[in-house]
């Protein structure tokens, strides 16, 4: 009948010490941090000091009507240690509750260590696969040689102006923190696709029989726009010069004007030569081929 309301007594003890917890860490937010882990040792963790000291001190509690009990004497032959064992059972029983919660307390610890090392190694390799390829990508964009070509009868160099802006433009979703990921990339290259289908259809209408000159003054307006349009989607230096040459065209109604730096035709396929090798080679760097339609690389290439 003892043992039962020993350990009757033991199990309402940890029961009302559990639910005494959670009632004031619920009553009290700023308690909260008392049962939380953080990055530093076992030895530091507050829920490693109370799974220690808690236990100590309700067994000490349940000693103290004992210690008072004058029937008590003090007695070291092996009787003395049997009435010792059976008077001190509960105090004992609460007490020794400190192993398997050290041992709880130091498993969950770990376990929460593990995971922060494990996410600091992810971030370390997701910054390392980010910095890698943006090293290798940047490098070798610097490394595209200049081209000279002319342009308005002087000399103009085509060049790739903002390295790191192409990276930042191809890979958009590349970062520090989300490492290096080629999200953005392909609809960039949708994008250089798109406008390199449009140049070919433009070149290829030009050639056709009975276009009229209202019809060729819109198409050579269309391959300029798009040239235009790759050397910044590309951040390709532009000529900019405020001596142009200026086409215009009558129509029914009113006057079309185009402006542009070509003194003549052979200036334009350099330029687009040039511009299509840029763009063959940066998209290369990422074993992406770039081909080109048949109507730019024969008119680019004609003399």
């Amino acid at each position: 009948m003892t043992d039962i309301l020993s350990k009757s007594a033991l199990v309402f003890t940890i029961i009302l010490c559990i639910g005494f917890i959670f009632f004031y860490r619920k009553s009290n937010p700023s308690v909260s941090r008392y049962f939380e882990f953080t990055d530093k040792s076992l030895s530091k963790q507050h829920l490693f000091k109370l799974s220690i000291w808690v236990p100590f001190i309700i067994a000490a509690l349940l000693c103290v009507p004992i210690w008072f009990d004058k029937n008590i004497t003090f007695n070291l032959t092996s009787q003395g240690y049997g009435n010792f064992l059976d008077i001190f059972k509960l105090p004992i029983g609460v007490w020794s509750l400190s192993i398997p919660l050290v041992a709880i307390v130091a498993h969950i610890h770990r376990t929460i260590q593990t995971a922060s090392q494990i996410e600091t190694t992810k971030a370390k390799n997701l910054a390392d696969s980010f910095f890698s390829h943006h090293k290798f990508f940047t490098e070798a964009l610097i490394k595209l040689p200049e081209q000279v070509i002319t342009i308005n009868s002087q000399p103009f160099t085509k060049k790739l102006d903002a390295p790191y802006s192409l990276y930042t433009a191809c890979f958009p979703y590349s970062s520090y923190n989300n490492g290096f990921s080629q999200n953005g990339f392909y609809e960039k290259l949708a994008e250089v696709k798109e406008i390199i289908d449009k140049l070919s259809n433009a070149i290829s209408e030009t050639g056709k029989k009975g276009a009229s000159e209202r019809d060729l003054f819109f198409l050579l307006h269309e391959i300029l726009s798009g040239l235009v349009n790759l050397s910044n989607l590309m951040h390709l230096s532009i000529y900019r010069s405020e001596t142009n040459y200026l086409y215009m065209f009558k129509g029914e109604k009113r006057t079309f004007k185009l402006v542009f730096p070509y003194s003549n035709e052979k200036e334009l396929k350099e330029d687009l030569k040039t511009t299509f090798d840029f763009i063959i080679r940066i998209f290369e760097l990422s074993n992406i081929t770039i081909d080109l339609p048949t109507a730019i690389y024969f008119y680019a290439h004609s003399h």
